[in-house]
């Protein structure tokens, strides 16, 4: 890198719904016990503490870098901008489309690879499902807001609106000359 070049690492980590604590939770729970059965055992290490760290572990050398800064934002359950930090990712979106996004997660299809006779569900709500129906079972079970209405297979939950918002981080510094 040139004298003067600028370095910058940035990295996000899990969602937070931001109204629905216990949700959060599950989400947590069902992400990172190591229970082999959940989603914990399968993420690549150490490159997810890393960035669940929030990038902590890069540390630009003040010898070759100058002008280092660290810009950070942890998301909290009391409402929207309630984290603390800088917040660079929230969005709205409905239930359905985070289930689809933790279908996303590099753990969810290392998952898989374990256990390819658990199926997800039928857009009919047919089928035991897999670990993300489960998780997202437990989300709905334990915030009656998220429930939707008719059966536990209803799909009208998935229409439901939710605000979420990642942690993040941005490292920044400057090459000296």
């Amino acid at each position: 890198m040139h004298p003067g070049g600028t370095l910058a690492f940035w990295g996000y980590k899990d969602h937070v719904l931001v109204s629905h604590p216990k949700a959060s939770e599950i989400i947590e729970h069902f992400a990172y016990q190591k229970d082999p059965t959940l989603l914990g055992s399968y993420w690549q290490q150490p490159g997810r503490r890393i960035v669940q760290e929030k990038l902590r572990a890069v540390v630009p050398p003040a010898a070759e870098w100058r002008d280092i800064t660290r810009i950070e934002y942890e998301p909290s359950t009391q409402g929207i901008g309630s984290g603390q930090g800088t917040r660079f990712m929230s969005a709205r979106m409905t239930l359905g489309a985070m289930e689809e996004y933790m279908r996303t997660w590099s753990s969810f299809h290392k998952w898989q690879q374990q256990f390819p006779d658990q199926k997800r569900r039928g857009e009919d709500g047919s089928g035991e499902g897999d670990v993300i129906d489960r998780m997202m079972d437990a989300i709905r079970e334990a915030e009656p807001g998220l429930r939707g209405e008719g059966s536990r297979n209803s799909v009208d939950w998935k229409a439901i609106e939710i605000d979420v918002e990642w942690g993040s981080a941005l490292v920044l510094a400057r090459k000296r000359s």
